[in-house]
């Protein structure tokens, strides 16, 4: 089964999973991962997962052309890329393409939080779940913040799929679009080059970090030797570097093994396994909260709720704070 955040370790808590450790063991799977991988396919001793990706979360895709015709370069902090704004509508397009899903808006808020605040704050907001980070002023001037950003969307935003958005910026409708890296795969899907159709920079911060999703698999406990063998040689081809390699180039992700060069990635790829080499140096890799690996599922859903509301209505950002509040208090 394919797990995605917290559902791995809800499924080993059942004791359901087979323990992968005897492969861990014979193939040093674990010295190749982030140590930020391990809390996801672990449990406990066992391992319980192996993971053939990592996305990133937070990046911005932009159409080069429409850029260049705006006179628009990569911003370099979310300020910046508010004011761009008025540039991209003066050129004709909509400034940022997205859906009025709530992950989808959470993706851009997330982002915020992070970008802004620093990944310090977002451990103890987003991780720790800290009433005196979650009712701060800083909280309060990232709602302010996403506000403001709700004023570069477009009015037929409603019901629009990510996917949906990807392809505005692909055709030049609109200049750009938050969203992990899975985007990547829409643009090259349609033929179109990194650095000469679209560019691909992290959302703007002065305090780099980096924010992960990863896919892995798990395997039940079987009593039957056959299908042992058989998951034992799933995990194997999942791990295989090669495997990760040219699973990769097609996906838009990069390798969850840090072990696998990227020499034949694209420049996406490449600044995004660097960040992440870095990253985990400078104690600022994180997981994406939208995916599932910052929060348990109940508080996940707090943060979903409360921002999808704050974005499509008139909520105060002193309002969505306690909300917010109130919400992770009744879900703990």
């Amino acid at each position: 089964m394919q797990f995605l955040g917290y559902e791995g370790l809800d499924w080993g808590k059942q004791g359901v999973l087979r323990s992968l450790n005897d492969l861990y063991t014979k193939n040093g799977w674990d010295k190749a991962l982030a140590p930020q991988l391990l809390a996801f396919v672990k449990n406990g001793d066992d391992f319980i997962s192996v993971p053939i990706n990592m996305h990133r979360q937070n990046w911005l895709w932009a159409n080069k052309a429409v850029f260049d015709k705006a006179g628009v370069k990569e911003p370099k902090s979310w300020d910046e890329l508010i004011a761009d704004g008025d540039k991209l509508r003066a050129a004709g397009v909509v400034p940022l393409a997205m859906g009025d899903e709530s992950w989808q808006i959470l993706e851009v808020f997330e982002a915020i939080l992070v970008d802004v605040n620093g990944p310090e704050f977002y451990k103890k907001a987003v991780i720790d779940l800290d009433e005196g980070a979650l009712s701060s002023p800083e909280m309060i001037a990232t709602f302010d913040k996403l506000r403001k950003v709700r004023g570069l969307v477009d009015d037929g935003f409603t019901g629009r799929d990510w996917a949906v958005a990807t392809g505005m910026v692909a055709d030049g409708k609109a200049a750009m679009q938050v969203m992990g890296d899975w985007a990547k795969g829409e643009f090259l899907a349609k033929g179109l080059k990194p650095g000469v159709d679209f560019l691909c920079f992290p959302t703007p911060t002065d305090k780099p970090n980096f924010k992960f999703v990863i896919d892995a698999f798990g395997m039940f406990k079987v009593d039957d030797a056959v299908t042992t063998a058989g998951q034992d040689a799933w995990a194997e081809s999942i791990m295989d570097p090669e495997v990760q390699k040219q699973f990769n180039l097609i996906k838009g992700s990069i390798p969850a093994r840090s072990d696998v060069p990227v020499d034949s990635f694209d420049d996406c790829a490449k600044r995004s396994y660097a960040d992440r080499e870095a990253a985990v140096k400078n104690g600022a890799m994180l997981g994406g909260l939208t995916e599932g690996f910052a929060a348990q599922p109940q508080f996940a859903g707090v943060f979903t709720d409360v921002v999808g509301k704050f974005f499509v209505t008139d909520m105060s950002s002193k309002d969505a704070v306690q909300a917010l509040v109130d919400g992770i208090n009744n879900a703990r």
